[in-house]
């Protein structure tokens, strides 16, 4: 039996910086990763004439959340938002974390759509931003045994998790940019190729 990942030794919770390390790895990574490339993608789409695609991988979790936890709780810009926090070590404060942290992707792909349509990066642009869910997807972070494999069992395969990602990325009819893209129909959000936000 390989050992599962959800019982190692204590895991480091707390980025470099100081973050969460789930809020750094959800949210902060991705945010990250397309302030430095936004740039090229505008540069590379007015060169080639092809519109380039931003999808932040996120989850139907983010419906879990109300965003308090994404707010400044003060005045003080140094004061982190209670969803970046890595000195809360409560189950609850966690799993609350998690939806706020996919809540934050689909909110920057709402905000990152508004400024491009607003010309932020010209005014041709047709660059579009999307958050996708790849849905429950049976993965290797289930841990092997009884539990684990039932619960896996019920989940879609990794391939029918790709889907709304690849979605978000090839259909240049129906998205306008912004949107929450879900190729999946479940009980708490009744969704295909949802529009949520």
């Amino acid at each position: 039996m390989r050992p599962s990942p959800l019982h190692r030794p204590a895991l480091e919770t707390v980025s470099p910086e100081g973050y969460d390390m789930a809020f750094a790895t959800n949210y902060l990574g991705q945010f990250l990763l397309t302030r430095l490339l936004v740039e090229t993608m505008v540069d590379t789409e007015k060169n080639s004439g092809k519109p380039g695609r931003i999808v932040n991988v996120a989850s139907s979790y983010h419906l879990q959340s109300d965003g308090t936890m994404l707010a400044w709780t003060s005045s003080d810009v140094k004061e982190m938002p209670l969803a970046a926090r890595s000195d809360i070590h409560t189950r609850a404060h966690r799993h609350k974390s998690y939806s706020n942290n996919k809540l934050a992707q689909v909110l920057h792909a709402k905000e990152l759509q508004r400024r491009i349509d607003s010309g932020a990066f010209g005014s041709s642009v047709g660059l579009k931003a999307f958050s996708s869910c790849p849905a429950w997807a049976s993965t290797s972070i289930l841990p092997d045994n009884k539990g684990g494999n039932w619960v896996s069992s019920l989940a879609f395969s990794a391939k029918a998790g790709i889907l709304g990602v690849l979605g978000a990325i090839l259909d240049t009819r129906t998205f306008k940019g912004g949107e929450f893209v879900a190729v999946f129909q479940n009980e708490v959000s009744r969704q295909v190729w949802a529009k949520i936000l």
